[in-house]
């Protein structure tokens, strides 16, 4: 019980701690807190550019629709529709920009390798 005691003890000391050194750390000379930040680091006030990066690499279309060489049309068409729906936009309309561009993105270079394959391009 003594144990659990001062277990309590020690979180509620560290709590005011933290506390305290926020309000500290935050208040500026003129007395108006201010957001802490790290030093280095800075704000960013127009619109935030996406973090995800995109390298150009060539696809063979085979690896893209995830078949061997020398697949039949039937099978082409199937990894075609399975990929299709796989990678629908419409699917991920609630997560973020980047999320929605790269099933885009992958849907188009499954077209792409449908076409080259199936011999429309």
């Amino acid at each position: 019980m003594a144990g659990l005691l001062r277990i309590v003890l020690l979180a509620a000391v560290a709590m005011f701690v933290t506390r305290w050194l926020r309000r500290m750390l935050s208040a500026s000379p003129s007395g108006q807190a201010q957001k802490p930040t790290w030093p280095g680091t800075r704000e960013s006030t127009g619109p935030t550019r996406s973090k995800l990066k995109v390298l150009p690499f060539p696809s063979d279309p085979h690896e893209v629709l995830g078949l061997e060489p020398g697949a039949s049309d039937e099978e082409i068409r199937q990894a075609y529709k399975d990929g299709m729906a796989e990678n629908d936009p419409g699917q991920v309309s609630g997560m973020a920009d980047e999320i929605r561009e790269l099933a885009q993105r992958q849907q188009s270079e499954i077209e792409a390798a449908y076409r080259q394959l199936m011999g429309e391009e």
